[in-house]
């Protein structure tokens, strides 16, 4: 059994990401976060940008790819995952 408003498609229960005002949700973190381009994670964790796509591969950080090839990652996740 399906829990849908009337009107409600199908399509409209796939998950896509929860935009508040300039925040995400994260589902890793559990909270609205920030988004950051993978070259500012990387400054930011001290690390080269080859090691934040390793991140998301391992799934210890969330990310989002936008328009392409360009990613997002999740400034939660990664302040979390590099203390």
């Amino acid at each position: 059994m399906s829990i849908r408003e009337e009107g409600e498609r199908a399509s409209d229960s796939v998950l896509r990401p929860r935009f508040i005002a300039e925040k995400v949700w994260c589902p890793l973190c559990n909270d609205y976060s920030h988004l950051i381009k993978s070259a500012n994670a990387a400054k930011l964790a001290s690390v080269h940008r080859r090691t934040i796509y390793r991140y998301i591969e391992e799934g210890d950080v969330y990310a989002l790819k936008i328009a392409g090839k360009s990613i997002r990652v999740c400034t939660g996740c990664l302040l979390k995952h590099s203390q």
